[in-house]
């Protein structure tokens, strides 16, 4: 088996494949924004593996497996549907269908890491997108920037000398009617502008993805995903960080010290912040 997460939508038609046929198999562990943990068979995966976006993030059975079902959890024991029981709902669980389970610092330790990588991935398809919408050019359009950077470059180093020609540019000055060096100038300031637009979203992404590398625990992952994901830390948390009323609703405060409470807040709700 192969654990990935990766875009929902490409896998989705297979999640119901998941029979008698195991070289069929393939099931959704965990969903978050179109994001998805899956698990899938190696034979499935290579086949529709050119379905599959860029930049997938691969896991280990052990954070999938307890990732998925302790994502976000703070408490050392928690209660789980006993794997003897013949119920296979996870909602609305009779307590005599449940026993008592211990995550041990091995396990956090997976959470950890199933937490950090769907983060990771999270962060890289926002910003892959991002920076998409920075370049908003044609694979063409993009190697016809390049050319036209580099014969740039060359017209106003070498001028006219006839060992480094020009043709693009030539011809974009005559269709265009500009006076070629001052075309040349003005494709160079184009791609500076680009490169410090780009630059500027490889640090913010850089920067928040350090964040969530250096965070070691579950709870310190559960604020950074309440700040830049808007998904609000568990109940549990939350009352341990004083930031619950009496009727266990999540209290915030906005730029000028106000209370509001989590209904209120355009922050959460599974709303990227950064």
């Amino acid at each position: 088996m192969k654990y990935i997460i990766t875009k929902t939508e490409p896998l989705r038609p297979y999640f119901s494949m998941s029979g008698a046929d195991a070289t069929m198999y393939c099931r959704d562990l965990y969903t978050l924004f179109d994001l998805s943990c899956v698990e899938i068979a190696e034979p499935l995966f290579d086949t529709i593996y050119p379905l599959i976006p860029v930049g997938y993030e691969e896991v280990t059975e052990d954070e999938a497996k307890f990732g998925s079902l302790f994502f976000s959890e703070v408490r050392d024991t928690v209660k789980i549907m006993n794997p003897e029981s013949m119920m296979h709902e996870t909602v609305g669980i009779p307590e005599s269908e449940k026993i008592q389970f211990t995550i041990t610092d091995e396990i956090r330790d997976h959470i950890v890491a199933f937490m950090y990588k769907f983060a990771k991935e999270i962060i890289e398809t926002e910003y892959n997108f991002r920076f998409a919408r920075i370049r908003n050019t044609t694979e063409l359009e993009q190697a016809s920037w390049e050319i036209q950077k580099h014969e740039a470059r060359e017209w106003l180093t070498y001028g006219a000398d006839p060992d480094h020609v020009t043709p693009f540019l030539d011809y974009l000055s005559t269709q265009k009617s500009l006076d070629k060096t001052a075309l040349a100038v003005k494709i160079l300031q184009k791609a500076e502008e680009y490169q410090d637009r780009l630059s500027t979203e490889l640090v913010k992404y850089q920067t928040l993805l350090k964040k969530f590398e250096i965070a070691n625990t579950v709870w310190d992952m559960n604020l950074l995903y309440e700040e830049y994901f808007g998904i609000m830390v568990p109940a549990f948390q939350s009352a341990e960080m004083g930031t619950q009323d009496e009727h266990g609703a999540r209290i915030f405060y906005d730029e000028d010290g106000k209370k509001m409470w989590d209904i209120n807040n355009p922050r959460y709700g599974n709303k990227l912040n950064f």
